[in-house]
Formats: C-alpha cells, structure tokens, sequence
C-alpha cells in the first residue's frame, strides 16, 4: 500500500496500521485454533456443524502443525466421554519405556456389551511405526472425526458402517519414538529424526539411531536379507534380534490375532504418494505370492480400478513404487498369516515438493490428508455388501435342468449374476420379481419361477471346478426333485410384486446366480426388481436393480427410420456442399435400444 508523489516515496500510515492490525488478529486466531484441539472442537460445536469448518483444524497442532501426544489423549478421551454410544477406549500393549499403547473403536454399540468379542467386521488403521511421520498420527484423527461426523449428522453411509462393522485405530504404534520427539520439541523447538522405538541393543548408538525399526519386525520373511532390513543396532531400519522381539509388534500381533474379524488394515507411513501393498520382502514386482490368493489378489485390483487413487499416486509393493525392499513388515505378515488386506501407505503429494517430507510446512497438511483420503474411505465402504451385477437373457436357451423339466418350447430365462465384492456376507435375502401389471393381467398369464445357486469366486472363475462346490437352492413355485421342475401358475392380482423368500447367505467373494424362467404361450414383457435387505443395509449402496427386456422384434421398422434418416442426411450434405466451399467429415452414431440394466 504505496504511492509515490513527486518522485518521493509516501507510506499510507493508515494502511500501514490496518495492516498491522489484521496480522495481529490473524496471529491471535491462529494462536487459539492451535491451542487445543478438543477446546476447538467444542467451540464450532462439533459434530453438528459442516464438515467444512472442522476442516482447518488439521494443521493447528502445537508440533509445528502436527499433533503433540498430550493433545491426542485428551481428543481420545474426550471422545469415548461425548460420544459412549459409538467411541470406546482401550490399552492393548506397553511400549519397551512402559507407555500405554492406546487404541479405540467407533461403531455402533447397540447390544454390544464386549467389543472385542463383537462379529461385526473390523478395519484397522495404524500409525507412527516410524515415529517421525507425524502426519500419519493426523491422518487416523482426520478418519476418526470425519467419519463420526458422518454418522452423527445421519449420512447413511456412514450409519450403516458404524450399524455392521468396527473401525479400529492405533494411531501411536511406537510411542516411545514419538514422545522422544515431543520432549525435544518442547525443550528446543526442533523437529528430530527419530525413527525407531527406544530398545537399547547397543551402547554405540546415539540419540537418534538408537532402537528397533518396528515395521521390519514381524514375523512375516523377517530377516529374509540385509536389503530389505539391517542386523546392524545402530542402523536405520535394524530389525531386532528376532520376529516380535519388541513390546510394540507384540501388541499389534495379539490385537490381530484376538479380532478374527478383521478384513482390512492401512498401516500408513510417511513420505510420498505412494499405496504399497504385499510383498514387500522380494524386488519381484509381480510378486506370484500375492497372485496365488487369487480372491484377494482381485480386491486389490479393484482398490487399484477403483479405489479413487490420485492422479499421481503410485500404487504395487514397494519395488515396483520406489525400488526398495522391505523384510518384515507389517501389512506382509498381515496379508500372508491372516489374510487380511493390507496397505502400507506412504503419505504425500508428488505435485508438492515441500509436501514430500517427514515434516513437511504446516500449509501443506490438508492436502496431504485429502489425497489419501478418498482412497482410505474407498476401502472402509468395502466392508460391507458389495454388490456387482450382471446379466443375459437367453429364450430357448435353459439350463438343462430347466428344460429336462419343461421342454424349451416358450421358455424365456433371465440369468443374474450378482457378485458380492464386499468383505461382509449378506443374510436372509429376500428377492422382489416386479411384473408389469398390464402384462400380467391377460388371459395368457405366464408361468414364472426362479431358481438360485451360490458359487464360490474361485469355482466361478475355474471352468475345471464349475459345479464341484456350488449351493443349489429353490425359491417359491420350483419344485426339483430328480432333476425336474415343476413350474405353477401366478394368478394376476393387484399387486405387482411377487416374492420369493428364503434364507439365503451370500458370503464375501461369492456369486449368487439367479435363473428366471417364464414360460407363457405369447412371451409378456415385464420388469424384475431385486432387492437386498440385509437388516439396514438397504439404506446404503442402492441393492435394488431393475432389468428391463427387450421391447419385441421391431427390427423392419428400424432399418425403414434408419434408411430414411440416411436418405434424409445425404440430401442436406449435398445441400450444405454446394452451399459452402468448407468440407468437413462428419460422423453421426446411430444406437438401437436393447436390455439395459438400471441402478436405482
């Protein structure tokens, strides 16, 4: 705010004090956003504001941004204190200095009186392995508000995650390393390097070298090579004498161990934008012992398809990402002993560069946190009933068995295929088939029945294993006995839904396949409607589909519309040619209408 006059420089004093003024105000808001985060979040009146003022409060820890540990307690206890019906507090391990290693559970507590011997479905998420990556400790207390957020302002999404499954946190797996780094802020204001946890194995190791590399101590190839893991104690990523020698790793493999539920765990780590997944212990980049678990090879593919990634994020183990190997690690040990999907992120944006560090610029947080985000919350949804399907309408054209019972005069057979991509099994399904009333209520009423079979993923994708394992089920008017089926009549009514009703398990990774059959003298068009109750999971995911048949044979009718728009669009090119000098190619893309399958 500067003028010049008669070549004289001239300040605007008023400007100046303005200005001033706005800084100090700035700084004093700042300073009381930074000053405790639960004091802050009680101010905006967290949970029932927009999520997009809880926003700003991710870089206002007082660890240059990040969160001190004194800070994360108190958010932690405050939670389990406001919100008992959804937030639970538990210790599952003391560090090597004799900390409590503190985790915590949302869900939905309604009839739960253990949590830890609840069935519902559990995703885990860790942080601070290496102590220094203090945004993965922001990354876990972003997940937490923001999804009890979700559930608290009623977003079915999230209601029906926190109704089915549990999300665990840990977000300080080695303590003892962060609260080193703590006490040096504190006395300093310097951000140390400190990586490993605090186990003295060698007296020649200084402050920062000193310790056990947790993430290259669980028992999974631990100690495979000096590549991927050091023996040396003062080197950056020692192992330890043995698998699970440290208090630390113990805790994490008696929490998994003790939760047979758990399908999914992210172990996030900080630098880069990086979504690492098993194994990690071999420079193979197609690493075979990923591929042979082919159900779970497949969902990381789809996390890799679809699991909104960012546009530069780098995603397979850690070779294929960034050339380095890694023994011992958490999400491998995860994978291979419990098959349970598991990530170890690197936390980072590659379009910012000061993004790209342990500690990177206090601005720079949110955006780190928003790239993984997506992702992280891709994967928590597939928790639950995944549905994917598909389908063929075939006449004339039934299974065998079907015809040996019918014959094929007449005959029109839907086949749906309804694949559970989820982690979570579907109960006692009820199936709508919803006819067109108008069809339905002529003198030749259909026949129509339904038959089901449930195929296990690896038999439906081993053409050698089709029919050696599937579960063959009957619904309603089907009676199969000795292999023929006996199909009664459905008397129109003034209902146009028609049920069938068994109590039918679809399990993860699992194919439910449907057989339709109608058999009526003129074939009706008519709707199906397949609808998925699952207690309240009908509020989340949309399961109903509708598939429409095709309209009848009009094919005459088509080529004459079709030839006579042709005829027309020739007749205006020749006009627009000897209208104009300018030619230009021109294409026009002519669709016909068929079946179509419509989510709704």
């Amino acid at each position: 705010y500067q003028r010049r006059v008669h070549g004289e420089r001239i300040v605007n004093k008023r400007m100046k004090v303005i200005t001033i003024l706005v800084a100090f105000l700035t700084l004093g808001v700042f300073t009381f956003v930074g000053a405790n985060l639960v004091q802050n979040l009680k101010s905006i009146g967290y949970p029932q504001v927009p999520w997009e003022k809880v926003e700003p409060l991710f870089n206002q820890g007082e660890l240059s941004g990040f969160f001190l540990w004194d800070e994360v307690v108190e958010l932690v206890d405050w939670l389990t204190l406001t919100f008992p019906d959804c937030a639970t507090k538990t210790v599952i391990g003391k560090t090597y200095e004799g900390r409590n290693i503190i985790s915590y559970a949302l869900t939905d507590k309604t009839g739960i009186t253990d949590i830890n011997k609840s069935n519902k479905t559990i995703f885990l998420v860790t942080g601070l392995h290496h102590s220094r990556e203090a945004v993965t400790l922001t990354m876990n207390l972003y997940l937490t508000l923001r999804w009890l957020h979700g559930y608290k302002n009623n977003d079915p999404v999230y209601i029906d995650l926190m109704r089915h499954t549990i999300a665990w946190f840990v977000p300080a797996v080695n303590l003892d390393g962060f609260s080193k780094i703590n006490q040096i802020y504190k006395a300093t204001k310097q951000l140390a390097l400190v990586r490993k946890n605090r186990h003295v194995y060698s007296s020649a190791c200084d402050e920062e070298s000193v310790g056990v590399d947790i993430n290259r101590n669980y028992g999974y190839k631990f100690g495979y090579d000096d590549q991927g893991s050091s023996p040396e104690p003062c080197a950056e990523d020692y192992r330890g004498p043995q698998a699970f020698s440290e208090p630390e790793t113990r805790a994490i493999r008696d929490f998994v161990i003790g939760h047979p539920n758990l399908k999914m765990a992210v172990n996030f780590h900080a630098f880069g934008n990086l979504w690492i997944m098993p194994f990690n212990y071999d420079p193979d980049v197609r690493d075979p012992g990923v591929q042979k678990n082919s159900s779970e090879y497949r969902i990381y593919e789809e996390i890799h398809r679809e699991g909104n990634l960012s546009k530069t994020a780098l995603f397979g183990n850690a070779y294929s990402t960034i050339k380095y190997v890694a023994n011992g690690e958490a999400s491998d040990w995860m994978f291979s002993v419990h098959k349970i999907i598991a990530f170890s992120p690197e936390l980072g944006d590659d379009d910012t560069i000061h993004a790209n560090k342990f500690y990177p610029d206090r601005q720079y947080i949110p955006e780190i946190i928003q790239v993984a985000f997506g992702t992280t919350d891709y994967m928590y949804r597939k928790l639950l009933f995944d549905v994917r399907l598909d389908y063929s309408v075939t006449t004339d054209n039934s299974p065998d068995y079907i015809k040996e019972g019918l014959g094929s005069g007449g005959l029109k057979t839907f086949i749906v295929q309804i694949f559970n991509r989820g982690l979570t099994p579907l109960d006692e399904t009820t199936i709508f088939l919803e006819k067109d009333q108008r069809d339905f209520e002529t003198t030749a009423t259909p026949q129509i029945s339904l038959l089901y079979e449930v195929i296990p993923e690896e038999v439906f994708l081993n053409e050698e294993m089709k029919g050696t394992k599937s579960k063959i089920g009957v619904f309603g008017t089907f009676e199969l006995t000795t292999k023929k089926i006996k199909l009664a009549k459905i008397a129109s009514s003034n209902s146009n839904r028609i049920a069938f009703e068994d109590k039918i398990k679809v399990d993860d990774r699992e194919f439910l396949k449907l057989y339709i059959v109608v058999r009526s003298a003129s074939i009706p068009d008519f709707n199906v409607k397949l609808s998925f109750p699952n207690g309240n999971l009908i509020t989340y995911a949309k399961y109903n589909a509708q598939l429409e048949t095709q309209k009848p044979d009009n094919s005459l009718m088509w080529i004459l519309m079709i030839g006579g728009c042709l005829v027309l669009v020739a007749v205006l090119f020749v006009i627009w040619k000897l209208a104009t000098p300018v030619s230009e190619d021109k294409k026009r893309v002519l669709g016909s209408r068929g079946v179509e399958l419509v989510i709704d």
